[in-house]
């Protein structure tokens, strides 16, 4: 397929900060064909912003807003948005640095629950999880030492699993209720 004639809706596209797949997908064409299109013809895969534009998305990043809220003012993709955060240097809200990895590392060590960190660290329990499983941190027995009479007491005292699960803070399950009655 010639692409010469689509030349300007190629140019804008990509300025708008679409993928070259989509707009291969749009064209009927593969994403190699206007890579290589966009490289003989000088046309950047998403345009630099300049440094007061830089600057407000560095602000509204910081100040929590989405990137699909950014691309909307920038006329941008949320996923252009991303790429150019992570170009740029400007830390996502809902990536973890490495110092709240490390703390997290610490925490799980000590034993302490998802709950407790997510609240310390101001996330949710499920992000918490999800660096937990994409760094490969595991929670070990740390919440249990020193709680063995304790949960042996609850087990005999007929508590269910998730009652003592939640007591010993490792989730929030919202209903501690009692197994049946021990028999003797």
């Amino acid at each position: 397929m010639a692409l010469e004639p689509r030349e300007a809706e190629i140019r804008g596209w990509a300025e708008q900060g679409r993928s070259d797949a989509r707009i291969g997908e749009k064209l009927g064409t593969s994403a190699g064909s206007i890579q290589s299109f966009r490289f003989h013809n000088s046309i950047p895969r998403r345009p630099a912003l300049g440094e007061d534009e830089l600057a407000r998305v560095r602000t509204w990043v910081e100040q929590g807003k989405s990137h699909a809220w950014i691309g909307e003012r920038l006329g941008k993709t949320a996923v252009a948005v991303a790429s150019l955060c992570s170009r740029n240097g400007i830390a996502s809200p809902y990536r973890f640095s490495p110092e709240d990895v490390q703390k997290v590392r610490k925490w799980v060590g000590q034993g302490l629950s998802d709950p407790w960190i997510a609240e310390e660290l101001g996330r949710t329990e499920q992000s918490i999880a999800a660096l937990r499983r994409r760094e490969g941190i595991l929670h070990g027995t740390g919440a249990l030492k020193g709680r063995e009479a304790d949960i042996e007491r609850w087990v005999a005292e007929g508590f269910s699993d998730e009652c003592i699960a939640e007591e010993l803070g490792s989730t929030r399950s919202g209903g501690c209720r009692r197994s049946a009655p021990p028999t003797e």
